[in-house]
């Protein structure tokens, strides 16, 4: 079959050429630059010739190869190879050596000069030329000239695409292809895009792209379709590629470097090209597959794998194939049904799986059929390739293959691949599957075990399981070919190995083990929080957690959680015996233990700390208003709670107005609870009060006691009958003499029992310490600490600040103290509103220089409100550690501070 060129692929204009950049060695020219240079012959296409028949001399000297933007090959070149204006209005021309003419015009050759340019002259072609005209470059003698593009001052013409019709003709008569061929057209690429040819009417058969030039270049049809063809010069050429939409095609460097390559079609085609390097022949065959390198090459042929066939029949031509390659499956049925065959006889199986997703196919010599197939929808898709080309194999899916096949011709070819998975020859491309046994395990003894087997397979087969075991005492399991048996535990400790092997039908997995650990019925722990306590306060507490057991002889962990009273601060919540300071004040505390032996908790156990004060009041003296034959007073502190009168260990009174009964605790003490036990077989108690003071309250009235600031009164009801106590919190109060009265006019007192909790040592912390005030008004600061209560200023012992905003005093107990109780004493001649609303702050830190207003916002220092209307003795019972005590108005103008003397009590440090 003889087809005629059609030199879509390379073209020469006159004035104007393709933009190429070779990589191959440029063909000898005739003339000028030996190494890249071609001569060109001018001559008439039609006759008479239009331009006058001297134009046949003419002759020009391309430029070199080496410059962009250049005509680079060709033999005869048409007259009529014209630059339409559209295209390259914008270009420069420059004559570089002897002289030419640039002219324009109409088609039909009736054109005019428009530069007459000696060497080194210059001309842009303008955009205000007609469109339709075409530009050309010529002269009488040799010349050379560049180009350089340029972008056209006005846009393409509006209409139609940018392309350019070509229409082929022969330059011969005869023409060697046939006059049929003179109604071949191609529409060429848009100028916009990059190397591609670009203009021209009629194009000469002769100008072809030679082997030599174009070796490893890669074609691509990028509209409509077209086929390459190779040959000698007289036009006795073959196809070489039959290229549709998007096809491409590389030239091989195997065809003979005397041919020449053009594309060709009867219809409209575009098309582009990609200069490249020659690729290498490939290397000789590898004779013994099992001793090649993994890159080198083994020769193959195609043949029949149907029932019936000759097996020495052998088919097609030689397919190279990559030694670390393999593979796996048989040619689909059909008409071109191949298997593939080493020349040893080894099968390399064409469809290849998911082995073959992304591996690229190019074939060498001849032509392939390559044939992939989406197994989930049934769809084959077919790609012939030809000699040069590449292909690239894209599968979806695990399941999905494909096949390189010969034509239907059986037309030998060789390809070669790359970018597919390596795998040896000599291993089948079935994945072996993947044993999974199962995590570790541990068990009790005696019970029922389930291993956990599980296999997966990348080919998606069915798979069968083997199990067994291989180490600890033999047991029995439910079956050995299932992926999950079950067996019956050991009903001693040991250690048991298990291995589970897949089979996908064809091949094995490699083992996976597992390992079973018995151990014995694990006991539960057993949690003791130690016995019930009862403890003063502020001592240091022990929990015992000790007695706590495990009968495995497991080591034990200890959690310790308080679950009632007032908080507290463990030492740690951890260890056995954790440790604890006991509140300030009575409380009643619970604590919960939970053990754990590594494997479970115990079941919680709780202990109760009972918190009193130590009783202050056991065994000291004693006096009451009056006494009643021999129920003296000190009855009630010989620590018999006993309240039947006839044990002897109760109190009475005569009876009398408002009778009482007091102890000296004989020193100061901060008291914290007072509890007074009744009579119980009759007289039991009626409505009192219980006072605490400082100083001896024998010989003063109730209703003295009760007016007294310095005294603590702590009322209560009349006991019921059922009513045996009562505790009274004295908020740490600090005195040392404790008085129970009544309040009725006409009664008798019986008393079972007085205890009175707190802490001795309370003394007089503030007397002669440091003190200071905001300003000084004639008393200073040190008056309100000289233990004289006196509070008429003339007696000189009365404190006076100058009238200021909020004004303050304050004295420094030179070490951090425990602080029983505040008392301030007031100024009593006049001006004793002026303690109205003060606050008494207590703090570690001085608190000089601090606002009243930072002082009541900060949460770590204690407030105490003297009131709305202070008197002249005022008791404020704390329970704070403070170095500082700070006494300050809140008034905001004209605020006066005045004081007797403060009084603070409490403990010192040891």
């Amino acid at each position: 079959m003889s087809k005629r060129f059609a030199t879509a692929f390379f073209v020469l204009t006159t004035a104007v050429v393709m933009v190429l950049g070779l990589t191959a060695s440029p063909a000898q020219a005739a003339e000028g630059d030996p190494a890249s240079s071609v001569v060109a012959t001018w001559s008439c296409t039609s006759s008479p010739c239009p331009w006058g028949p001297s134009d046949t001399s003419n002759t020009a000297v391309w430029p070199a190869a080496a410059e962009p933007v250049r005509a680079r090959y060709g033999y005869t070149v048409s007259h009529d190879v014209y630059a339409p204006v559209s295209k390259v209005a914008g270009w420069e021309i420059t004559v570089t050596s002897g002289s030419a003419t640039v002219y324009a015009g109409p088609a039909d050759g009736s054109h005019s000069s428009l530069a007459a340019l000696q060497t080194g002259d210059s001309y842009t072609v303008s955009s205000t030329l007609s469109s339709s005209s075409i530009v050309s470059v010529q002269d009488g003698g040799s010349f050379e000239y560049t180009i350089t593009p340029g972008t056209p001052t006005d846009p393409p013409p509006a209409s139609g695409d940018s392309s350019v019709l070509a229409t082929w003709n022969c330059t011969s008569s005869p023409c060697p292809w046939g006059p049929s061929d003179t109604s071949n057209t191609a529409v060429w690429p848009a100028a916009a895009e990059p190397v591609r040819a670009r203009y021209g009417y009629t194009v000469s058969h002769d100008v072809y792209a030679p082997v030599s030039k174009v070796a490893g270049w890669e074609i691509t049809v990028t509209s409509g379709s077209a086929t390459v063809y190779a040959g000698p010069a007289d036009g006795s050429h073959s196809s070489l590629a039959a290229l549709q939409t998007g096809d491409s095609y590389t030239v091989s460097s195997t065809l003979s470097s005397s041919s020449i390559v053009s594309v060709q079609s009867g219809s409209p085609f575009e098309y582009a090209f990609v200069p490249g390097e020659p690729g290498p022949p490939p290397p000789p065959a590898c004779t013994d597959p099992t001793t090649c390198d993994p890159v080198s090459w083994v020769n193959a042929r195609w043949r029949y794998a149907g029932t019936g066939e000759d097996p020495g029949d052998w088919y097609g031509g030689v397919i190279t194939w990559p030694v670390g390659t393999a593979y796996q499956g048989n040619g689909r049925s059909g008409y071109n049904a191949r298997t593939v065959y080493s020349e040893s006889g080894v099968p390399l199986y064409p469809y290849m799986g998911a082995w073959a997703d992304g591996c690229t196919v190019r074939v060498v010599t001849g032509r392939a059929l390559i044939i992939e197939w989406e197994r989930g929808t049934d769809v084959w898709r077919e790609t012939l390739v030809y000699a040069g080309q590449a292909h690239t194999i894209s599968l979806s899916g695990s399941e999905d293959g494909a096949m390189i096949e010969t034509n239907n011709d059986l037309e030998p070819f060789t390809v070669s691949m790359s970018n597919c998975t390596p795998r040896p020859l000599s291993e089948s491309s079935n994945r072996l599957p993947v044993a999974n046994a199962g995590a570790p395990q541990s068990v009790v003894v005696g019970t029922t075990v389930t291993l956990n087997g599980s296999g997966t397979d990348a080919d998606g087969d069915d798979l069968t399981y083997a199990w067994t075991q291989t180490g600890g005492p033999a047991v029995t399991l439910s079956s050995t070919t299932t992926a999950k048996p079950t067996f019956t535990a050991p009903s001693s400790a040991s250690t048991l190995t298990f291995s589970l092997v897949v089979r996908d039908g064809q091949a094995n997995s490699a083992a996976a083990t597992t390992t079973v650990t018995t151990t014995p019925v694990n006991q539960v722990p057993v949690a003791n929080a130690g016995t019930a306590q009862s403890v003063n306060t502020g001592i240091t507490v022990t929990l015992d957690g000790s007695g706590s057991r495990d009968a495995d002889g497991d080591d034990l962990t200890y959690a310790w959680t308080q679950t009632g009273g007032p908080a507290v601060t463990l030492s740690s919540t951890t260890a056995a015996k954790p440790t604890f300071t006991a509140p300030a004040t009575p409380a009643t505390l619970t604590f919960s233990l939970v053990v754990r032996d590594g494997k479970v908790d115990s079941a919680v156990s709780t202990t109760t700390v009972t918190v009193t004060s130590p009783n202050l009041a056991r065994g000291k003296t004693a006096t009451q208003s009056s006494t009643s034959g021999t129920a003296v007073a000190a009855r009630a502190v010989d620590g018999n709670t006993n309240g039947v009168f006839a044990s002897g260990s109760v109190t009475q009174t005569n009876t009398s107005i408002q009778p009482w009964w007091q102890v000296d605790l004989g020193s100061a003490a901060a008291v914290s609870t007072v509890t007074v036990w009744s009579r119980t077989d009759s007289n039991r108690m009626g409505s009192g009060s219980v006072f605490i003071s400082s100083t001896d309250m024998t010989g003063r009235s109730m209703s003295s006691l009760q007016a007294d600031n310095s005294v603590k009164e702590m009322s209560f009801s009349a006991f019921s009958s059922t009513t045996n106590s009562l505790t009274l919190n004295a908020g740490n109060a600090t005195g040392r003499y404790v008085r129970v009265q009544l309040s009725s006019i006409f009664t008798t007192l019986n008393l079972a029992e007085v205890q009175v909790g707190g802490t001795t040592g309370a003394v007089n912390l503030s007397t002669n310490r440091p003190a200071t005030q905001s300003s000084t008004d004639v008393g200073t600061a040190a008056r309100a600490v000289d233990g004289n209560t006196n509070g008429v200023f003339a007696a000189g012992s009365v404190s006076r600040t100058a009238s200021s905003s909020q004004p303050w005093w304050q004295v420094d107990l030179l070490t951090n103290s425990r602080v029983g109780n505040v008392t301030v004493h007031n100024r009593t001649d006049a001006s004793g509103d002026k303690l109205n609303n003060a606050v008494v702050f207590l703090s570690t830190a001085s608190m000089s220089g601090r606002t009243y207003a930072q002082l009541m916002a900060d949460s770590t220092v204690t407030k105490l409100n003297l009131g709305a209307t202070p008197g002249a003795v005022t008791s404020l019972p704390t329970n704070t550690v403070a170095r500082y005590v700070k006494v300050q108005s809140p008034a905001t103008s004209a605020g006066v501070i005045s004081l007797a003397e403060v009084t603070v009590t409490g403990t010192q440090p040891n």
